[in-house]
């Protein structure tokens, strides 16, 4: 389902405290900016995503 709505997987920053990827963003939005974001109370960070008209 996703190849076939031309989705693609946008994280590309660890997002996690043991160096992998595992929280995803997918979208077909070419426009965005994303990254994550440190806490305090999980051993996965934040991710965050702002798409552009």
């Amino acid at each position: 389902m996703v190849q076939q709505l031309d989705y693609k997987q946008v994280v590309t920053d660890p997002t996690n405290d043991y160096g992998s990827t595992i929280d995803l963003i997918f979208t077909n939005i070419d426009n965005f900016q994303c990254g994550t974001l440190e806490t305090y109370f999980s051993d996965h960070k934040a991710i965050w995503i702002s798409l552009s008209q």
